[in-house]
């Protein structure tokens, strides 16, 4: 992916063309909170998150890349997936070094995004 990046991921709105539909993410999300046990009343206080963001390539159904996320915790890793996104379509990043960051975890991506 790294050689397509200029007609991918760094396209103003690429991200929405691959975006699953909202269907999807309510019934995905259902599913996880089932499994990690929570009250479906509590349906509202998560997010379907992508742990490696459509941003960075991130697979759109892959289970594996697919987590509830808490709502507050949101506008914070947007933030650093954003930054994430600039630094390798700018060329100070490789794909690969940016998803293997946010996969460590997002709260300590690095490249200047802390």
């Amino acid at each position: 992916m790294q050689e397509s990046l200029q007609e991918t991921i760094c396209v103003l709105g690429w991200t929405r063309s691959i975006r699953p539909r909202s269907a999807d993410t309510r019934r995905i999300k259902q599913e996880l909170l089932r499994e990690l046990e929570l009250p479906a009343e509590n349906a509202n206080d998560y997010e379907l998150d992508h742990r490696i963001p459509l941003s960075l390539g991130g697979a759109p159904f892959e289970r594996a890349n697919l987590e509830a996320q808490p709502w507050d915790e949101a506008p914070e890793k947007d933030r650093k997936e954003a930054c994430l996104s600039r630094a390798v379509c700018a060329g100070r990043l490789t794909l690969d070094e940016a998803r293997a960051r946010i996969w460590r975890d997002w709260r300590k991506v690095g490249a200047g995004c802390d």
